[in-house]
């Protein structure tokens, strides 16, 4: 009978953990120093052309990260704000879902859906996703605020009534100096003419 030194035993035991993961797959191909400034190069460009409302280039440049990278969630969600821009419903809402998939924990993501559903007059929509990124971020004054508009639009004024006292609350000045009103605006808020 062979026997194993407990010596060995964890050594075998670490390559088998290096080499396929603690769930007995491979582990998955990291991007490489040069791919992940190329990724950073690539989205830069292409936030460029967004800010500049060049929403066409914009969106060839978020698929040209995808094609390097292509479980960026940040260039789904971009990218689904410059479809939306330019009335591509369909094209948004399915690069939404695919940044919320890719990052279940993508407060930004659920944050911009949610705008978008809300200024598209889906207001019940645009509630699950604020409800989502208030999860997440509960300090998000934009979720906070446009829950109690969506739930003002449809008669959940209880709601409404809670989550405005949630962002006057997020009003509040930080440590940091300033208020969370004042912290960076979504782009969906500018690109869909909502109110900061």
């Amino acid at each position: 009978m062979f026997r194993w030194s407990a010596a060995r035993l964890c050594s075998l035991a670490l390559v088998v953990w290096v080499c396929y993961g603690c769930v007995g797959a491979p582990p998955a191909a990291q991007p490489d120093a040069g791919a992940g400034r190329q990724v950073k190069l690539l989205l830069s460009n292409a936030e460029g052309f967004f800010f500049n409302k060049r929403y066409e280039e914009a969106i060839a440049g978020y698929a040209e990260v995808l094609a390097v990278d292509p479980a960026n969630a940040a260039a789904y969600r971009c990218r689904a704000a410059a479809h939306a821009a330019l009335g591509r419903d369909a094209a948004a809402v399915a690069d939404y879902g695919q940044a919320v998939a890719l990052d279940p924990r993508f407060d930004e993501a659920w944050l911009g859906r949610g705008l978008y559903f809300y200024a598209k007059g889906r207001y019940a929509e645009a509630i699950d996703d604020f409800d989502k990124t208030i999860a997440l971020d509960p300090r998000s004054y934009f979720a906070h605020l446009y829950k109690a508009l969506a739930c003002e639009k449809i008669g959940r004024l209880r709601e409404a009534a809670i989550a405005r006292q949630a962002y006057i609350h997020c009003e509040i000045p930080r440590e940091e100096g300033g208020t969370a009103a004042q912290a960076a605006v979504p782009r969906e808020v500018t690109v869909f003419g909502l109110q900061p």
